[in-house]
């Protein structure tokens, strides 16, 4: 047995294998969708809109079972995957659909923003918005801090379980 042998430490070694070794810049991270709820709406929930904790149990586990699926994957791809046929998980409303068949906007949102539904499970929808992609990566100081505009972020503002926000009458 060498001097080397006789001070290996297994569990430390062990522990060490352990431990992630993948660098931020070498994942898929920055390409993950990710959910911000700062905008979500509470004030209309008589519209048909609701709040998580209006959901029922069974609605709530869908909800973040479907959340953890959409942030596995890009919006690029979650806008290209066909569900129900030609219908996208992921789709972009239209500013004419915005303007005529869509409850109004609510104030505390950007007005340049894209407005997007996502589509869970028969008519679950959740609707929010992007940031536009002129404003992509574009740097924003705020209280003197340097941040950037991330295009996969979904920040949701209405939880609509039977699709409210489009207007069907």
């Amino acid at each position: 047995m060498s001097c080397r042998d006789k001070f290996k430490n297994s569990r430390k070694e062990s522990f060490f294998e352990q431990l992630p070794t993948d660098l931020v810049a070498k994942t898929k991270l920055a390409s993950f969708v990710k959910f911000n709820i700062k905008y979500l709406d509470s004030s209309r929930s008589g519209e048909g809109f609701l709040i998580f904790s209006d959901l029922s149990e069974k609605q709530k586990k869908m909800v973040f079972d479907k959340i953890k699926e959409f942030t596995g994957n890009s919006k690029k791809y979650w806008e290209r995957t066909a569900m129900l046929g030609s219908h996208h998980v992921l789709e972009r409303y239209s500013e004419s659909v915005l303007d005529s068949k869509c409850v109004s906007l609510p104030k505390h949102v950007p007005v340049d923003v894209e407005w997007y539904r996502w589509r869970l499970e028969g008519d679950f929808r959740l609707i929010g918005f992007f940031i536009s992609k002129e404003r992509w990566h574009e740097e924003v100081k705020i209280d003197g801090e340097d941040f950037f505009l991330d295009p996969n972020t979904f920040y949701l503002v209405y939880i609509d379980p039977e699709h409210h926000f489009y207007k069907t009458t």
